[in-house]
């Protein structure tokens, strides 16, 4: 005959009610003093990597032990591979009870904190602390994790943001916010929103700029030595994040990462508060934002290079930088980017001559002051380039005009290129009249694209058109080599 199962169930939930009925009068009648019930255990469970590598259940050399202290004695153990059901993971039990003291001398209290060890043939290889905050609860722990492809970057960190293990380039910089994907890995911070601190800043997590650090930075920068963080000496736009670091201590030190509106690196660092949103919650809303030149539609300075006679290949020439920032700037700074193949001596004012590229560079200058510096160079047999220096103003760059281009034969007389009507709207090129001029530009100083040409008039101007980019552009005006 078949049992009854509706029966045996009725049977065994009445059972169980007087069970539950019998303990609680027990707990009501029991001296404070004596210890908790017992709590269904807390599993922690997971995988294991030690130096590099899963480990799996094979590896019987392999522990995972809970413990009171990080050197208490073992409460429950785990060896990889004693239960096959687990399969490469492991699994380990905490016992809990609801409140001390304990009846069983392995279990924890509710609340209390212990102790995860991983060990290798009796060595700690890993370690790390648990609270029982939930009576049983499956946790999932992980303890090592892996770099498959070797570069740096844990495979997690390269899954969550990049959707593979190996699609994470340490190298790249996705967000464009001067810092790699390895440094945005070792800094926490997702690498797809620019969200980074100065690069002169480095104790980052404190977003302050000390002058220590802009001291350094701009060592650093005056001899063309690599930076951990940002843009390299090969970047002539490095002057901008001199300049822009200088204005942020002069500011008061603490700095914001303030996008709003959208704008780049460096002038989305700003002293607080700078946008309205951050206003609203800076502890210090009455400090006023530093004017940073990048924001401003006025030009912050004028910058001219000038010759002291006629360029002749071979011979030595005197050029001449001429600066005179606006009176709202606060920190400036000039880096001169010769052609290729010449050589300078007898730099004047203590500028730094790095034959490396060849550049040299002057400042930074706290101050507002107009001034003059002056360097001998020499041009090559074939007289041909472009000087591509910049004067920097808090944090913006803007290049020389005068003496610029060298190429095909403009050994005499120049062409001045003049920013009209910022936000760049059009282009004001003077010269000799009647001069055949291409007008180019460029985001870095490198590429150059063709934008517009043109002829001088009898008044000694042209004016090109142009359109704005929405990020840092530079102009420069070629003679043309035939007739437009």
């Amino acid at each position: 005959m078949k049992p009854n199962v509706d029966s045996s169930l009725r049977r065994s939930y009445g059972l169980a009610t007087t069970l539950v009925a019998a303990i609680q009068t027990l707990v009501a009648s029991a001296p404070l003093a004596t210890g908790g019930l017992p709590e269904p255990d807390t599993v922690f469970f997971g995988t294991i990597a030690i130096d590099n590598a899963f480990v799996t259940a094979v590896q019987s050399d392999v522990t995972v032990e809970l413990r009171r202290t990080p050197d208490g004695v073992p409460l429950s153990q785990y060896r990889m591979g004693d239960d096959p059901n687990v399969g490469n993971r492991y699994t380990l039990r905490a016992r809990v009870e609801s409140e001390a003291p304990v009846e069983d001398p392995d279990a924890s209290v509710l609340g209390a904190t212990l102790w995860i060890t991983v060990s290798k043939n009796g060595s700690v290889r890993d370690q790390t602390s648990q609270t029982l905050t939930h009576r049983g609860a499956f946790v999932p722990l992980n303890f090592g994790d892996l770099d498959s492809d070797g570069d740096g970057i844990q495979d997690g960190w390269e899954n969550t943001y990049f959707g593979s293990s190996t699609a994470g380039d340490p190298l790249a910089d996705p967000d464009g916010d001067y810092r790699s994907n390895l440094q945005e890995f070792l800094d926490g911070t997702n690498p797809l929103t620019p969200d980074g601190r100065h690069p002169a800043d480095a104790t980052p997590a404190n977003w302050q700029m000390t002058l220590g650090e802009v001291t350094a930075y701009a060592s650093s920068w005056l001899r063309g030595d690599p930076w951990p963080t940002g843009p390299q000496p090969s970047n002539p736009l490095l002057v901008d994040f001199v300049t822009s670091a200088g204005n942020l201590w002069l500011g008061g030190e603490l700095y914001v990462f303030d996008n709003v509106p959208a704008t780049n690196a460096p002038l989305w660092w700003a002293n607080p508060p700078a946008s309205p949103a951050l206003a609203a919650d800076a502890a210090d809303s009455a400090k006023p934002r530093r004017a940073l030149a990048g924001l401003s539609t006025v030009t912050p300075g004028v910058f001219i290079r000038t010759s002291s006679d006629a360029l002749t290949p071979g011979q030595p020439v005197t050029i001449t930088l001429s600066i005179t920032p606006s009176p709202s700037v606060d920190v400036y700074a000039i880096e001169e980017r010769l052609p290729e193949g010449w050589t300078v001596r007898n730099v004047s004012a203590n500028g730094a001559s790095d034959s490396r590229l060849p550049r040299i560079r002057w400042g930074p200058f706290f101050d507002s002051q107009p001034r003059s510096f002056t360097y001998l160079a020499t041009p090559p047999a074939d007289l041909k380039g472009a000087f591509t220096g910049v004067a920097s103003f808090d944090g913006r760059s803007f290049p020389a005009e005068g003496l610029v281009d060298v190429s095909m034969g403009n050994t005499t007389g120049t062409l001045t290129v003049r920013v009209i009507s910022a936000p760049e709207s059009s282009i004001q090129v003077s010269g000799a009249p009647g001069t055949h001029i291409i007008l180019q530009s460029s985001p870095d100083l490198k590429q150059w694209t063709q934008i517009g040409e043109g002829v001088i008039q009898p008044n000694g101007s042209v004016l090109v058109p142009t359109a704005s980019t929405g990020g840092p552009t530079f102009f420069r005006a070629l003679r043309a080599p035939s007739s437009l």
